[in-house]
């Protein structure tokens, strides 16, 4: 995601052949510049690093905190808040 935000299309896709086929590194370098006006300016769409970020924060937590996540609209970061009420245990 750094090379898309701070290069362009060519950048990217020059990256990527580091470490996909050629096809591959297009579709993914198509994908981080999804959106942009001009693709050769930087930028990027970040939605999926976004989804990414959440995701390994996600997975990086025990099981048994995972389903302390299923009383409601919660974030990782209130976990301990909702420990110190008690709530956190309630499941359902």
């Amino acid at each position: 995601m750094h090379h898309a935000l701070n290069g362009s299309f060519r950048d990217v896709y020059a990256y990527l052949r580091g470490f996909f086929a050629a096809e591959g590194a297009y579709r993914l370098a198509f994908r981080a510049k999804r959106g942009l006006g001009d693709t050769a300016k930087p930028g990027a769409f970040t939605k999926d690093l976004i989804y990414l970020k959440g995701l390994t924060m996600v997975r990086e937590l025990a099981s048994e905190t995972i389903e302390q996540l299923f009383v409601g609209r919660v974030a990782v970061e209130d976990l301990e808040a909702l420990q110190s009420l008690g709530l956190a245990s309630r499941t359902g």
